[in-house]
């Protein structure tokens, strides 16, 4: 069964773990200048909007909190590990220019692991219970008085790519008739850089969108 769906909210959250912590940027200053400067360049960013966790090294030594429009992208780089959300996406090519930002800086560090969390709100054209029952039709008895929403969940893995995936798909608890999707990337160890892991998350979110049956429909 297909499901015509249109996006309400795309929200995204990166992890990264690095492989050594770096050190480097403690006893040498001018490799912290020089970091600094990278992210004041990446981002188009002033002094003043960069706050220093001089207490909170190992994730979050620069923060930044960055709008676009009606995008809010929140950027946390520690000495051991890094993370990032970029929240009310407006479309894909502005996701791919906030990320591809960030990873001039780390593709520079090796990482050892990196998550990478989808999260979606989706409208329904048609109703979302009878296309939910046709992925899982198997509710317990002693629910079925009480059901409000169902939802399916998949735990893949692609050894090839060092990766897993955990996709989620349920009704939605914030809108009428839509359906949330969760697709959690995970890739450990991490042997890519940016343009390569984004083209395979990419491809995997493509190919959940089809064996789940999810026809997205661009904004117009």
């Amino acid at each position: 069964m297909e499901l015509i769906v249109k996006s309400l909210i795309s929200d995204t959250i990166l992890y990264v773990s690095y492989k050594e912590a770096m050190v480097s940027l403690i006893e040498h200053e001018e490799k912290r200048t020089s970091l600094i400067k990278k992210f004041l360049k990446a981002f188009g960013l002033r002094l003043d909007e960069i706050k220093f966790g001089r207490e909170t090294l190992s994730g979050n030594f620069i923060h930044f909190l960055r709008k676009y429009d009606s995008t809010f992208f929140d950027v946390s780089f520690g000495l051991e590990e890094a993370s990032s959300k970029l929240l009310n996406i407006e479309n894909d090519d502005q996701a791919l220019d906030l990320y591809g930002r960030l990873f001039q800086i780390l593709d520079e560090i090796p990482i050892s692991l990196l998550r990478f969390n989808i999260h979606q709100q989706l409208s329904a054209e048609t109703d979302i219970d009878l296309f939910l029952e046709s992925l899982n039709s198997n509710i317990p008895t002693g629910f079925k008085d009480m059901l409000k929403g169902s939802g399916v969940q998949y735990n893949l893995e692609i050894p090839k790519h060092n990766l897993k995936v955990y996709i989620t798909l349920s009704s939605s608890i914030l809108y009428d008739n839509a359906i949330f999707l969760s697709i959690e990337y995970q890739f450990l160890p991490y042997s890519y850089d940016f343009q390569t892991s984004s083209k395979i998350i990419k491809e995997y979110y493509g190919l959940a969108l089809k064996e789940l049956g999810l026809d997205m429909k661009n904004e117009d």
